[in-house]
């Protein structure tokens, strides 16, 4: 349960499947977006990839987000909202 429901939470899909209580998304300010082929206008990706890499090439992109194991999942890193945080899936080997 989130402290701060009302506080937006962006979620991005990655995966290909995610299940949802209605209640969970009646109870929270939540945004999906997709992350696949199809999530974005082909033409308009094509000009802002091209943008993008030539912001990266001059050195004037970085985000460097803080990463953490789906283990280490806490209350603390999940309402950090001065850094990007990103969950990596359980490494298996």
């Amino acid at each position: 349960m989130r402290s701060k429901p009302d506080a937006l939470l962006e979620w991005v899909e990655i995966g290909s499947k995610i299940e949802l209580s209605a209640a969970v998304l009646r109870s929270n300010n939540i945004r999906f977006l997709g992350s696949g082929i199809g999530s974005i206008v082909t033409a308009v990706f094509a000009k802002e990839l091209f943008s993008l890499a030539q912001l990266v090439a001059a050195g004037k992109f970085n985000v460097t987000p803080l990463q953490y194991q789906l283990e280490e999942f806490s209350q603390e890193n999940w309402e950090n909202t001065k850094q990007r945080i990103v969950y990596i899936p359980n490494q298996f080997n």
